[in-house]
């Protein structure tokens, strides 16, 4: 039951989503480090102020968070949820994984770093030099086709889900 917004053609600030620290899905890159580097990227560019938001299961948010390069125009997001982060959101920024799948079917333009692993590469920037002017690409189908991978208990139990995949197999 979601419908994709317009995208946006306003907003204020630039939102930084990150992954777990260690997590598989960063590879080889240490958080701070890539953090750190995708400010700097975006400061090249933009005058937009930065938002930073942690992941919300990562345990080790307290060892890399002061290595950030926290600034007046660099702040660390205080809301729960991530709606409320892409409230009046420019852009929003991630490697590889899933919260710019949000900010996608809200309406915001979304950045990439690792388009090669990231289910959103389709409909996804990946030049932060252009962050002033991204790309909004059409997104319908990808999000048909990326819905087609989430399946609720109820279509679970009810066979549904395999009647279709098994279709495929």
């Amino acid at each position: 039951n979601l419908s994709l917004k317009d995208y946006r053609t306003n907003g204020n600030h630039i939102l930084i989503c990150l992954q777990r620290s260690g997590g598989w899905s960063m590879g080889q890159f240490n958080i701070e480090d890539w953090t750190n580097a995708v400010i700097s990227q975006i400061q090249a560019v933009s005058d937009r102020p930065i938002i930073i938001r942690s992941h919300p299961g990562d345990k080790n948010r307290d060892r890399y968070l002061p290595k950030i390069n926290w600034s007046k125009s660099v702040i660390p997001s205080t809301n729960m949820n991530l709606v409320d982060d892409l409230r009046n959101c420019w852009a929003a920024v991630n490697h590889n994984s899933s919260p710019v799948v949000g900010a996608a079917i809200e309406g915001v333009p979304i950045f990439v770093t690792d388009p090669a692993k990231s289910q959103c590469r389709e409909v996804a920037n990946t030049d932060l030099a252009q962050i002033e002017n991204p790309l909004m690409p059409d997104r319908q189908k990808w999000v048909e086709r990326l819905s087609m991978f989430h399946w609720n208990f109820d279509e679970l139990k009810s066979g549904e889900c395999w009647t279709h995949m098994r279709e495929f197999i």
